[in-house]
């Protein structure tokens, strides 16, 4: 499957050991105004989905928002894990039926996202773990474009290794 087709979770280093380490990306409900039903996000995006791109908190208690590179900085790096369309078959609309949120949260999560660059129609859920095994790729963003995990891991240490997820 050509990675074009593929739908991507994009994430930091930080989360993409743990994610590694579990052999799964699990649902969740982290930076969102909904508990309720935690989901596993993906984008359709093939550069980089703005939403992903979080803040933090400064040393004066100021609230900052980063750009893309200062997140892969203080992250870790830069990841994304594609799969195909049907394991994150709920676009925006049917979450938000399935999920009941509140209509104006709703509204304000694609209002902050079209802020940022983002487009709600790009993002699709799963509501249920997505397990290695329907991994198709899994690339790091080096020298500003995404490559092969395993080829960048690889070039790195001069020699070929497990990556932990099957390439």
């Amino acid at each position: 499957m050509s990675t074009k087709s593929l739908l991507w979770h994009y994430t930091i280093g930080q989360n993409y050991r743990l994610i590694l380490a579990d052999k799964a990306i699990k649902p969740s409900a982290a930076y969102t105004a909904f508990k309720k039903w935690p989901v596993v996000w993906f984008s359709r995006n093939q550069v980089w989905e703005a939403e992903a791109t979080k803040g933090m908190e400064s040393a004066d208690g100021t609230w900052q928002q980063l750009t893309q590179a200062e997140l892969g900085e203080v992250g870790g790096g830069l990841y994304r894990i594609g799969v195909a369309p049907e394991t994150a078959p709920h676009d925006w609309d049917h979450f938000v039926r399935m999920s009941g949120i509140v209509r104006e949260i709703a509204l304000g999560l694609r209002r902050v996202a079209k802020a940022k660059g983002a487009n709600h129609k790009d993002w699709f859920a799963s509501f249920d773990p997505v397990d290695q095994v329907n991994w198709s790729a899994v690339e790091v963003w080096e020298n500003h474009r995404w490559i092969n995990v395993a080829l960048s891991q690889a070039n790195q240490m001069g020699r070929s290794f497990d990556v932990g997820w099957g390439s």
